[in-house]
């Protein structure tokens, strides 16, 4: 089975590159044959582990954004030549490329992935509401996103789920000594968010209370001005 990721780029790590390096390592442990396609850039940083981990990787060198029609080329030629069974497409121009592309060239499954509620200008929402029958199925990351994507009326509910992230259970182990040694004590809970409300951060503090976790004040560092300031979630 082939498996292809479309995503902007890769040469810069955030939430939704994270996720797609993920799920690409993921799914060729398990035996796929995985390609991570750029629409610019080349692999950056971890170019060298999705290789050691038997990730492909293709650059569409795409300069000018979806209006270089190189990229459309050389994307239509790899997917003639490879015939994926799945194309999982990640954040607007991704999707965009992979639905019209569809046109043209035929794609088993199509699959889109929406990283923020962000439905962004009046064109890319345009773009998306007369293509949205165009991939198999939608996922959002989180509710708040799928709310504000149907909302906006460019996504089908009949086609529409809530996948959460997913998260690396190997690599994220429980370090018992260290909370041990912590002010807070055996049950300290480390929680690293974004404050803006598009990141969802109400979402991430409303689930650790439904876990019966017990919240309490901690200090909030601004990584972006490099202040400090309390902060109460309880």
């Amino acid at each position: 089975m082939r498996l292809a990721f479309l995503i902007p780029t890769i040469d810069r790590i955030g939430g939704a590159e994270r996720q797609v390096i993920l799920l690409a390592t993921g799914m060729a442990q398990r035996g796929w044959d995985v390609t991570v396609i750029a629409l610019s850039g080349n692999g950056g940083d971890v170019l060298e582990q999705l290789s050691s981990r038997g990730v492909s990787f293709l650059s569409l060198e795409m300069r000018k954004g979806l209006a270089d029609p190189r990229g459309w080329i050389r994307l239509h030629r790899w997917l003639a030549l490879h015939k994926p069974d799945v194309v999982h497409a990640h954040l607007p121009h991704a999707s965009l490329l992979a639905r019209w592309s569809r046109l043209a060239t035929p794609i088993r499954v199509l699959i889109d992935t929406i990283h923020s509620p962000a439905t962004g200008s009046a064109v890319r929402r345009f773009a998306f509401r007369i293509s949205c029958r165009l991939p198999d199925t939608v996922t959002a990351v989180s509710t708040a996103t799928a709310e504000a994507w149907l909302k906006a009326g460019i996504v089908h509910d009949a086609k529409f789920s809530v996948i959460p992230n997913g998260v690396d259970i190997d690599y994220w182990k429980p370090n018992y000594e260290a909370q041990r040694s912590t002010e807070f004590g055996e049950k300290f809970v480390w929680l690293t968010v974004k404050t803006a409300p598009r990141k969802g951060s109400r979402d991430a503090i409303a689930r650790l209370r439904s876990s019966r976790c017990s919240l309490s004040p901690v200090d909030c560092w601004n990584g972006t001005s490099g202040t400090r300031s309390p902060t109460a979630v309880a």
